[in-house]
Order: C-alpha cells, then structure tokens, then sequence
C-alpha cells in the first residue's frame, strides 16, 4: 500500500487506521483473491520497519475475518496464535480480545469442528478468569458452541451438546456468567 501511495502522492504516508480499513474492507469481500490480498497488506504493515504500523487487535480480527469468510479456520488459528505469542513475549497491543476470540470461535464453528470451538470456548472461559480477556463469553459465545454440535454427524454430538447446556447452567447459576440458556440454547440440543 506505501508503494502505491508514495508514487501518487510525495510526503503522504498510510497510517495504520488507513491500513486497517483497507484490511476490513477486504474481510468484507467475497472474492476469492481477498484474503491473500488483506494478508499481503498485513505484511507489509509487518515489514514497514515502522514501529506505529504494527498491526493492533482490530488489525488482526479483520485479516482473521477474512480468512473465516473464506471457511479458512486453519489460517484464522495461525494468524489468532501469531496474535498470541507477539501478547505473550511483552506486546501489549497485540493482547487478543474478545472479538478476536469470537472471530476464531465462530471459524471452527463453521467449519464444523465443534471440538476446536469449544476449546476456544473453554480457554476464552478460563482468560476471562485469569484477567487477560476484556469481556466474558456470553450465550452467543455458548450457543456458537452448541450450533456446532447440532449441525455434527458425529455420534456423540447429542450429548456434547446437552453437556454444553450443563455448563451454561452451572455458570449462571454460580454466578460468574450471565449465560442462561434461551430458546435458541434448547431448540438446538432439542
């Protein structure tokens, strides 16, 4: 993107708002070529030697919703563990959020791994009582979830899902979540 700006216009460069929203505008995208596109700006962002354009939390979920739009769940993972361990080695700002998790979450969901969602599910669970995530999970978080259970051919996934609505129970009535199950929770394991 800073090659491009740089031959139209002297002195202006991109800023990492600018990046991002070019990067969304790709999450948007349902052609084919968006994700190698918003992964390509994302590297550069990566590259640019600049300490201001290194990619934010917003950054990362929107080159993750690319990837999910695209029912690509094994890049999203790749790119939410980069997050991660960036997090991990002293970068604050690259702490994954709520939205991150709920990107992640919602790509094993459609790409019918319910195994893969609900351990991301379980680990937002246990963040969120350790302190390092800014919002607990919430019923859509459970409910993801369940879906993913529902819509599995796999002999267990009855009872996987009922365990799933024995956890929302026991976390709402302990307290610490506000996950009561509602009419989408039951229909599903119905």
């Amino acid at each position: 993107m800073q090659k491009e700006w740089r031959a139209g216009f002297a002195g202006i460069k991109p800023d990492i708002v600018s990046f991002t929203s070019v990067i969304v505008a790709w999450s948007r995208s349902k052609d084919a070529v968006a994700p190698e596109r918003a992964e390509a700006l994302f590297r550069e962002m990566q590259e640019s030697g600049d300490g201001n354009l290194q990619p934010n939390p917003l950054t990362y979920n929107a080159l993750m919703s690319t990837f999910s739009r695209h029912n690509r769940p094994f890049k999203v993972q790749t790119i939410f563990d980069a997050m991660e361990t960036r997090y991990k080695a002293g970068d604050s700002s690259a702490r994954p959020s709520f939205p991150a998790y709920t990107t992640l979450l919602k790509a094993w969901a459609k790409a019918a791994e319910p195994e893969r969602a609900a351990a991301v599910l379980a680990d937002m669970v246990h963040k969120f009582e350790k302190g390092d995530l800014d919002r607990k999970p919430d019923s859509r978080s459970f409910n993801t979830v369940l879906q993913a259970w529902c819509r599995s051919t796999r002999p267990d996934a009855a009872y996987k899902a009922e365990e799933g609505l024995a956890s929302m129970h026991s976390l709402a009535v302990s307290g610490r979540f506000n996950v009561r199950p509602d009419l989408f929770t039951y229909s599903c394991v119905i």
